[in-house]
């Protein structure tokens, strides 16, 4: 983190380091599926559990959040918080885009309560994967 943080831009460079560990801990999906939300949400929330987060996604008044109720980076984080916490917003967007979800990390609230970031989601169109092309829709009855 101190490394980050001594850069021009840390904010940038850590959320672009946290992109590339999101999405090297996501599975790709098949070729020519597509993912919901919902599913989305579970994979980020089951990724995120096993980084030792104790995530847990909720929805209030329409908006989707994952409150994440610890933070196993958080020693590091009282020091150098906006790159810590940068890396994992793109940790977040990282892992959606990978997947080609239909969801989009907007922000992070580090630390709202001692134990509690809430990571906002929004809907929008689907993130291509890195390298990967996707297909809406095909007339061809074996592609579709």
């Amino acid at each position: 983190a101190s490394y980050l943080a001594s850069t021009d831009q840390p904010q940038a460079v850590a959320e672009s380091a946290g992109r590339a560990w999101g999405s090297y801990l996501t599975e790709k999906p098949q070729p020519f599926t597509g993912i919901s939300a919902e599913e989305a949400t579970q994979k980020v929330v089951e990724l995120f559990d096993e980084l030792g987060f104790m995530p847990e996604a909720v929805e209030e008044s329409g908006e989707r959040k994952i409150l994440l109720h610890r933070c196993p980076f958080r020693e590091v984080a009282e020091s150098n918080q906006r790159v810590v916490c940068a890396v994992h917003l793109g940790m977040l967007k990282g892992a959606l885009a990978e997947m080609g979800a239909p969801l989009q990390a907007t922000r992070l609230e580090p630390f709202v309560k001692p134990t509690l970031c809430i990571a906002h989601l929004r809907g929008g169109a689907a993130a291509r994967p890195s390298g990967g092309v996707r297909r809406a829709h095909s007339r061809h009855p074996a592609v579709a």
